[in-house]
């Protein structure tokens, strides 16, 4: 986003550099993070929980909803994002990412499964008009207003996150305000972020409690406390420090708030291993010449190609692709493939014959697989990694999302979108290539 982007200032010399980087939170998927991102700067509050899984991992969650003027849930549901941390990097978890209606306590309700890039444009379409920050020229203003709506309604999410943002309230918080959100969102604390008017002031109180491996409170948490008045965010002293229990809030400035996040960081916390700037590389199987010049000549004659020679074509592309890793990720834990490269080439290693899945007509055409293959996930990361623009891509799996919970409504839906005639299209230049 192009918001004021956060800053850590004034850390321990143990965390010069790029300390950050150890954290496991720091590579969150990017779009988990720009919901997060987008629904602070739009007002939204914002609840943010984790904890350790059973077989070691992270689970983390954003939960969001947009409020009144005095603090209260306005709407009747909640937007919620999740993702998983296994073996240093993040999963996201489509079931656990969607809408959520309000229900009262002790009554468990299921996500509604949404893809994340509607649920960014849900937020951006849906600020209050009070988060909108007063230029003092009202016709300036219906400009901006009218120019955020549109860019909204008819621009890529990428265009929505990377837009300006500085007429947003939100978006004016002051630097040690981000630090320390920041900070305790890395450190692995829950963080609660609430908001509200008091009289015309905003007023913005962020809450970061350190918890167990079950995600239960423990120790003390801190509290920070910002209000907007005339066009400027300061913090309010008096009401800012670190909090134990029933016992008053002990005032502390927020340099001491940063070092007592990173002084309470859990083990379980650190990144099981340096985490590389490139998460996109994996060993691939070269296509020799002769193998593509062949594959080539036989895609031109029948717009197809055997099952065989699309295997070997699959094998030769990176498992890692962002679209598909930004919706599902490319590991599951209840899955028993570890990227839908494996599963896709293990659906077609035996596509020939009736093999693992006992199947009634096998047949050695790739367009047959195209048209039976039931996981969009999987028909999303053929597409992407043979070269189809990531915004297609995108649409494709939203469209396919909408359709249903029956996976082949789900794969009819992104078929409509990424054909066969276009996968042979993306083939050819693949091959060519």
């Amino acid at each position: 986003m192009s918001t004021k982007a956060p800053r850590i200032t004034d850390l321990d010399e143990d965390f010069a550099g790029d300390p950050l980087r150890h954290l496991a939170r720091y590579c969150l998927p990017d779009h988990l993070v720009n919901l997060q991102g987008l629904a602070f700067v739009a007002g939204y509050n914002v609840d943010i929980s984790s904890r350790l899984l059973d077989d070691g991992g992270l689970t983390y969650q954003t939960v969001v909803h947009r409020v009144t003027a005095d603090g209260e849930l306005h709407g009747s549901e909640y937007i919620i994002g999740m993702a998983e941390y296994h073996g240093a990097g993040w999963t996201m978890i489509p079931q656990g990412t969607g809408t959520l209606p309000d229900a009262a306590v002790g009554v468990e309700v299921a996500v509604r499964r949404t893809p994340i890039t509607t649920l960014i444009r849900r937020i951006g379409s849906n600020i209050n008009d009070w988060d909108f920050a007063d230029s003092g020229d009202p016709q300036q203003d219906r400009r901006i207003r009218a120019e955020h709506d549109a860019r909204h309604a008819g621009g890529t999410v990428d265009q929505i996150i990377e837009a300006e943002t500085d007429h947003l309230v939100h978006a004016r918080h002051s630097d040690e305000f981000y630090d320390v959100r920041l900070v305790a969102v890395l450190s692995g604390f829950d963080v609660e972020v609430k908001n509200r008017l008091v009289g015309d002031d905003h007023e913005c109180t962020l809450t970061a409690r350190r918890v167990d491996q079950d995600g239960d409170p423990v120790g003390q948490a801190i509290v920070v406390v910002s209000a907007y008045r005339n066009g400027e965010w300061t913090i309010d002293r008096s009401r800012t420090g670190i909090l134990e229990g029933d016992a008053a809030l002990r005032p502390a400035d927020t340099g001491e708030l940063v070092n007592f996040l990173f002084e309470r960081i859990n083990d379980w916390d650190l990144a099981d291993e340096f985490i590389e700037e490139d998460m996109t590389v994996d060993d691939v199987t070269e296509l020799t010449e002769t193998q593509r010049t062949a594959m080539r000549r036989k895609l031109a004659q029948t717009a197809n190609l055997p099952v065989d020679d699309l295997r070997d074509l699959i094998l030769s592309l990176p498992a890692r692709q962002p679209v598909t890793d930004e919706y599902e990720g490319p590991y599951s834990s209840s899955a028993p493939y570890s990227s839908q490269r494996e599963h896709i080439a293990g659906w077609l290693e035996e596509y020939s014959g009736r093999g693992y899945y006992n199947r009634q007509k096998p047949t050695t055409s790739s367009k047959a697989f195209y048209g039976r293959f039931k996981c969009a996930p999987g028909l999303l990361w053929l597409a992407e990694a043979l070269g189809e623009n990531p915004d297609t891509c995108r649409t494709a799996i939203e469209r396919s999302a909408e359709s249903g919970s029956n996976p082949a409504s789900q794969c009819g839906a992104f078929r409509k979108v990424v054909s066969w005639p276009r996968i042979v299209e993306l083939l050819d230049a693949r091959l060519a290539g």
